[in-house]
């Protein structure tokens, strides 16, 4: 369910984006530690998301109510989601634009498709 989901856009980021942009970034960029922080926030996903995911997969099944942790749990992994995308889309998105030439988004959007098993057939022009 959400693990899958997940562990692409994890592997899209650590192994394609963030590699780019600490080479096409600048030193006063900083960017480093804004993707020091996002892995961090990758590792805490890791270990939240299992029981998030069993938990909801209960209750698809019928299963009954969250219990008072589960609950807990769900909310704190919903709020860690949310802050994490705010923060790459307020912070790295931005560096992204701003520093990746065509061909490193040419070059990420083919890695990105090759791990989701999609072939070349889907070429799209960048807009810009």
């Amino acid at each position: 369910m959400l693990e899958g989901r997940t562990s692409l856009h994890l592997e899209d980021e650590e192994q394609d984006l963030f590699p780019l942009l600490r080479r096409r970034c600048e030193p006063p960029d900083e960017i480093g530690k804004a993707i020091d922080r996002l892995v961090g926030d990758h590792r805490r996903s890791d270990a939240q998301t299992p029981p998030v995911e069993a938990a909801l997969a209960r209750l698809e099944r019928g299963g009954e109510g969250l219990s008072p942790d589960e609950r807990e749990r769900v909310v704190a992994y919903v709020g860690h989601t949310r802050n994490h995308l705010i923060f790459e889309n307020a912070i790295i998105l931005p560096f992204a634009r701003l520093r990746l030439t065509e061909s490193d988004l040419h070059t990420l959007s083919l890695r990105m498709r090759q791990r989701r098993g999609l072939g070349r057939s889907t070429e799209t022009t960048h807009a810009g």
